[in-house]
């Protein structure tokens, strides 16, 4: 806090609505704080309990309910600063019950697809046509809760309602891959009636985006009843790897290189080579039969300085060619992805070799791109006689390469 001396009471500066009164003499001040806020939060889980392959989502409303002590009000409106902003967020989380009733906390698996629709009420619950939100993102790893945060200041509608409520409510929908559908869910046997994911949240109130998740404004909400499972399920599998290489000299690894140094090499491109290896033996002879073709689809993704992988949207950019042996090309290099067809004739295993070249150095900087670490993700799915996808048989997997520039003279071991 910043310290004040002299007869008239100031604000001081930052967030907190705060006021500084004089007391005894010049040397000696008091603050003011009160607890202004309450928050009400509600959790509902909504229909059907069973995860399938057709009903492959999760879906869940949040509301927490935010008032200020109508006692209060003026005076915190005369504490606070006029540029002063508050700020709301659930966290969204997962627990794991067994058959016994015990339960343990799930992450929220990578590869989910999370959309979030925000909207707020006033104090007779009507909804506020110019507060609507909404979300989407498809999560780049596992993830120990979610924090869904209102991207707006909210005291406005507090202060504008005339009894100072409003609820802020968020509808949230997570959609699943059938494979991810069973690293998710567990699974219920017959007879089992406790074993599944239960949903739950918490609500955060904060004078600072910054702070949110730290808060001591919060309230959490009264898990529902409802538990998400899942049956016995079957899926095909993907595995992309990087492929040995007949290149490397034996003291070196037998695997084609991941690690791409701009300052050693003579060329502004390096090649590499991943196989993919599509398993169906999971799948029933009458699933596979109904498969015609298999679509290889490549999409490339950029690590940036978050942390998260952002999916690039022109991989032209960054590989100079990318190729699919024995494969029919569906689309050019340009673009977010490259697709590619095979035809199937009921195998339960299928290999497919990929070649990308990298493109790195000189050419590289120029374009103003990235040394950073790259996702390759390639995903398999069969299609029928339609060109429809067979249930059961998406699967994606990724190899990481990084491009770097990095100088090594001085390393001597």
């Amino acid at each position: 806090m910043n310290y004040y001396s002299g007869n008239k009471p100031r604000k001081l500066n930052g967030n907190i609505p705060t006021n500084l009164v004089q007391v005894t003499n010049n040397d000696t001040g008091a603050y003011v704080i009160a607890n202004f806020f309450t928050q009400l939060v509600s959790v509902t889980a909504h229909d059907p309990e069973e995860i399938t392959a057709s009903n492959n989502f999760v879906r869940a409303t949040m509301t927490s309910k935010i008032s200020i002590d109508p006692s209060l009000r003026d005076t915190f409106n005369g504490y606070k600063s006029d540029d002063f902003n508050m700020y709301q967020a659930f966290k969204f989380s997962m627990k794991n019950f067994d058959e016994n009733d015990a339960g343990a906390n799930a992450k929220i698996i990578a590869g989910t697809s999370v959309n979030v629709d925000y909207s707020i009420l006033n104090s007779s619950d009507t909804e506020l046509s110019n507060a609507k939100i909404s979300k989407t993102e498809t999560l780049s790893e596992a993830k120990d809760s979610y924090m869904l945060m209102y991207p707006d200041s909210v005291y406005s509608y507090i202060n504008n309602d005339p009894n100072g409520s409003i609820t802020v409510k968020a509808d949230i929908s997570l959609t699943y891959g059938t494979a991810g559908i069973i690293d998710q869910f567990p699974e219920r046997k017959d007879g089992d009636t406790k074993t599944g994911i239960g949903v739950n949240a918490a609500s955060y109130v904060a004078y600072s985006q910054n702070n949110i998740e730290n808060s001591s404004i919060s309230a959490s909400g009264v898990m529902p009843a409802r538990r998400y499972y899942r049956k016995a399920m079957t899926v095909a599998q993907l595995n992309y790897n990087v492929a040995e290489s007949t290149v490397l000299e034996s003291k070196d690894s037998p695997f084609s290189q991941l690690g791409i140094n701009a300052k050693d090499m003579t060329t502004g491109e390096m090649a590499i080579t991943a196989n993919a290896i599509y398993d169906l033996s999971a799948l029933s002879r009458s699933t596979r039969d109904s498969g015609k073709k298999i679509q290889y689809t490549m999409r490339l993704y950029v690590k940036d300085n978050s942390g998260d992988y952002k999916q690039t949207n022109d991989i032209s950019k960054y590989l100079s060619s990318f190729t699919l042996e024995n494969a029919t090309s569906n689309s050019g290099l340009n673009g977010k992805e490259c697709v590619f067809t095979t035809d199937y004739n009921g195998e339960e295993q299928n290999t497919a070799v990929t070649k990308f070249t990298v493109k790195t150095g000189k050419a590289f900087e120029e374009q103003g791109l990235t040394y950073a670490n790259y996702r390759v993700e390639l995903t398999a799915v069969l299609l029928n006689d339609n060109n429809s996808v067979v249930n059961g048989t998406t699967s994606s997997d990724y190899v990481v390469y990084t491009n770097a520039k990095i100088e090594t003279g001085f390393i001597n071991s």
